[in-house]
């Protein structure tokens, strides 16, 4: 919001520069971005009266005209502009003068007849972007006068980042309210005087939904002359604002919602069909916005109709159907309060973005509407003409503010200084706020104004406190840090231990969003995912269910770009509905594709499931128990049958991993085979604790055996066996071979598994390693039907 500090100081004139101002309210948390001069530099351009204008005599479209810029001689100057006249003062730039563009005027000749200045639109003024013709002064203006001083050029724009918070600073009287209490001055408002009605002329005025508009003020003005110019103070006001002038009413419905902070808006009466209703839209409605575009109405949108349909979107933007331009004669007037809840998210929603929207949407006095009905009815009539009618306020009743309870000790506490209670009251008074302090409990009953509707608790006050004292005011104090250490679990692997080691196995870091489009997290995870009340956009509506969609959507980024090679994976939370809770559990996920090198003169091996299964595996043997972690065959949604695993420890499911589907690589637009896993990290809170073991001093010996079982056996089932038949004197234990063709029967495998016996104490003697050997074959032959491969 952008604001002309003279108009400020029209209200509040503390004694202080434009740069103490600026300071003093951003520290008070209404926050200066910027300081803008009202107008470019301009140098020698004066106020003067063109005493007489003749028609060029080579040229049809220009003038030479007879300037007095207040003292003699009086200067001849060719003017092309189509509104100059004998009688009217302009701005006139003489010999040696700079225009806001940099230009210096010099004495030329234009077609053959000498012009000694140049007469300025408020374009050459720097002004406005464009003109149609010259700036016309009004009133007892003094020939000669420096332009600057004549439209008080001597001004400054302070450029205001207002909190969502505060809505009532939107405005000059909210600015000038925090400046007068910032200041312990009074701050003095424009009087507003109500309108005596001339005629009985009103429009009916019904709410069906009061929630949304519980107060809606409406005035029928007759006989306006809406053709005429605003005045240049107005134009001048809403320019250094940042609005642009369109005619007088609308610009006198722009000044008081700049003025009061209180949006409103003017029907053409002569557009209007019948009674006004504010009521939510209905299927099918659409509106022709003043901006040109045409929307289709959402149910959920109130707006303002008559007996045809909708005419304006409350709180947002007026139909231009019935909108009022130069040659309106009759207005409606209409002044509203809309709950914010009724008009948030409708920018948005509908892609349109106002002033009255950025008012409403953050709050308006509830109590405002009326005197600015009144004072945008006196405005009219000043500069339109025109007979009001009587008001028409329909709704129900504002609620009356309701006390807060502020305690006296709980200030102390939160702002670490103590102040008297006179010192607190008179802080707070300042704010308007009114107080009844109960002494024997050393508390107050502070009931805040109507403009200030962020205060709604204890802290809020507290925080006011502070505010107007001064943040600056209140001594920093270091706080006691009390050194220690944290105690972190033995069992847990740190999560930067998991990711170095994924980093040293060439996979890179990816970070997500962690909203993503449902559709595809239907397709990847069976759970459905959770919908946002309030999505950032259409591809970012549900909470995530797992890390792959965001590494494949990073995997494909990266594919399009001919980067055939990618290792991704990422940390992070997912989520899953429990009942009308929402579980979030951290998981590590990885997905691979291309070769696992760079390219060589040899043949590069491609990413394959046991590949990635290693890597999966590098990192839970961090835990130190991998042998805990079980890889069972069990088809995934997202992933290809035959070659998926869900991943158990301790016989809870804890991850999956295996090859991307053919349905999902299309999705995301791959081609190439993609492999994927997901674990949860709460498994690597259990790892194994380090014990310290001498090593051996005796000898190792190997056994090796070919075993024979059927293929649905899987190895990890004979490892399991084998470590609990052989116990403590097993050092190590591997599968060295896989087979399946001649010499084994159709359904059957050959493994050969790798067994390394030691004893800590003494030597192992072959007797011993022999009935280890058996008892192995005896249990797998028991268990799984697994016999010696011949």
């Amino acid at each position: 919001m952008k604001l002309s500090e003279n108009w400020l100081r029209e209200w509040v004139n503390p004694a202080i520069s434009s740069a103490e101002l600026a300071h003093q309210l951003t520290m008070a948390g209404v926050a200066v971005e910027n300081i803008l001069p009202a107008a470019p530099p301009l140098e020698g351009i004066v106020s003067a009266l063109v005493m007489q204008v003749e028609r060029h005599p080579n040229a049809d479209k220009l003038h030479l005209c007879t300037v007095n810029v207040g003292s003699e001689p009086y200067l001849n100057v060719v003017c092309g502009a189509p509104n100059v006249r004998a009688g009217m003062k302009v701005a006139c730039a003489c010999i040696g003068a700079k225009l806001a563009n940099g230009m210096r005027i010099k004495k030329t000749k234009i077609r053959g007849v000498e012009s000694v200045g140049m007469l300025c639109s408020t374009q050459e003024l720097g002004l406005t972007e464009d003109s149609d013709g010259l700036l016309e002064l009004f009133g007892q203006v003094p020939l000669g006068m420096d332009i600057r001083t004549v439209l008080q050029l001597h001004d400054s724009i302070f450029e205001f980042d207002i909190t969502p918070n505060r809505g009532d600073c939107l405005s000059v009287l909210g600015i000038s309210r925090e400046i007068a209490v910032l200041n312990a001055i009074a701050f003095k408002q424009p009087t507003i005087r109500p309108v005596t009605p001339q005629h009985d002329q009103q429009v009916s005025v019904a709410i069906a939904d009061s929630q949304a508009c519980p107060h809606y003020l409406g005035r029928v003005i007759t006989g306006i002359d809406a053709s005429i110019p605003s005045p240049l103070w107005l134009r001048e006001k809403l320019r250094r604002s940042g609005l642009r002038s369109i005619n007088v009413v609308v610009d006198i419905s722009n000044y008081v919602l700049l003025e009061l902070g209180q949006p409103m808006h003017a029907f053409d009466l002569d557009k209007l069909q019948g009674a006004i209703q504010v009521r939510q839209a209905q299927a099918g409605e659409s509106l022709l916005l003043l901006n040109g575009h045409t929307v289709s109405l959402k149910p959920d949108t109130l707006v303002i109709a008559d007996n045809s349909g909708p005419v304006a979107m409350a709180g947002v933007m007026g139909g231009k159907n019935t909108g009022v331009d130069s040659s309106a004669k009759n207005i409606l007037l209409e002044s509203a309060y809309f709950s914010p809840a009724a008009v948030a998210r409708k920018g948005r929603q509908y892609g349109v973005y106002s002033d009255s929207l950025q008012r409403f949407e953050r709050g308006v006095d509830r109590h405002l509407q009326k005197n600015a009905l009144e004072r945008a009815s006196s405005l009219i009539l000043e500069l339109c003409s025109g007979q009001a009618g009587p008001i028409v306020e329909k709704g129900q009743g504002m609620p009356a503010e309701q006390p807060i309870t502020l305690r006296y000790g709980q200030i102390q506490r939160c702002l670490g200084i103590s102040l008297a209670p006179q010192e607190i009251e008179n802080l707070l008074t300042r704010l308007e706020i009114k107080l009844n302090f109960l002494e024997e409990q050393q508390i107050w009953q502070a009931t805040v104004p109507s403009h200030r509707f962020d205060l709604i608790q204890e802290r809020d006050l507290i925080e006011e406190i502070a505010r107007i004292h001064g943040y600056e005011q209140i001594p920093a104090t270091s706080p006691v840090l009390i050194m220690g250490f944290k105690a972190q679990p033995a069992q847990r692997v740190e999560l930067n231990r998991i990711t170095q080691t994924l980093m040293d196995r060439g996979f890179s870091e990816a970070m997500s969003y962690s909203f993503l489009e449902g559709k595809l997290l239907q397709q990847l995870e069976q759970s459905p995912p959770i919908l946002l009340k309030n999505p950032l956009s259409r591809d970012m509506s549900h909470l995530r269910t797992t890390l792959w969609a965001g590494l494949l959507q990073g995997m494909s980024y990266n594919l399009r770009r001919q980067q055939n090679r990618v290792r991704l994976y990422e940390t992070g939370l997912i989520f899953h509905s429990h009942g009308d809770d929402i579980l979030q559990e951290y998981r590590i996920a990885a997905v691979a594709t291309g070769s696992v090198g760079t390219e060589q003169w040899i043949p590069c091996q491609q990413v394959d499931f046991f590949l990635l299964k290693g890597d999966l595996e590098a990192i839970l043997g961090l835990t130190g128990r991998r042998e805990d972690f079980i890889f069972r065959e069990v088809d995934h949604p997202a992933l290809q049958p035959g070659q998926s695993a869900q991943i158990f420890f301790q016989e809870k499911a804890v991850g999956w991993i295996g090859k991307l589907s053919l349905a999902v690589q299309q999705t995301w637009d791959i081609t190439q085979a993609v492999y994927v896993f997901e674990i949860n990290r709460a498994v690597f809170d259990q790892a194994r604790l380090p014990i310290f073991r001498e090593i051996s001093r005796f000898p190792h010996v190997r056994r090796d055996l070919a075993l024979v079982v059927a293929d649905h056996h899987t190895a990890e089932s004979i490892l399991s066996l084998v470590r609990q038949e052989v116990g403590e004197i097993l050092l190590d234990l591997t599968v060295f071979d896989v087979y399946r063709g001649k010499g084994i029967s159709s359904g059957h495998k050959s493994i050969g598994i790798g067994m390394i016996f030691q004893h800590h104490e003494r030597t192992l003697t072959d007797s011993e390693i022999e009935h280890s050997v058996t008892k192995v074959v005896q249990i797998l032959g028991k268990k799984l039907g697994a016999s010696l491969r011949e």
